[in-house]
């Protein structure tokens, strides 16, 4: 028998970063991560002549990295019940101040 079918050397993977099932990542973690493939793409891309594979790789990641930013900020935006609770004193004395708008979307 061979290690892996024999059941007596398996291990159970620790969860880490790339592992599901693991803590979701945080928007700091997101962003910070993506800034550092889209800073590994700008320097590819500021070498004279770099390697025509480190080209494809740099070119074909930033959009991706692009894409996990959009998504992080997706994911991580202010829930409208908080932007209601933060902005509602706002709008209370700006309705004070100039009276209530013009418009009724009744």
């Amino acid at each position: 028998m061979t290690p892996s079918t024999s059941g007596c050397c398996r291990t159970t993977p620790t969860p880490g970063p790339n592992v599901t099932g693991g803590a979701p990542p945080t928007y700091q973690a997101e962003t910070a991560r993506t800034a550092a493939v889209r800073a590994w793409a700008g320097e590819i891309n500021a070498q004279p002549d770099p390697p025509h594979t480190l080209r494809d790789l740099a070119a074909s990641i930033r959009p991706l990295a692009d894409q996990t930013t959009a998504r992080a900020e997706a994911r991580h935006a202010e829930p409208d019940e908080t932007y209601v609770t933060r902005l509602r004193p706002q709008h209370k004395i700006s309705v004070q101040v100039s009276g209530p708008p013009g418009w009724d979307y009744r």
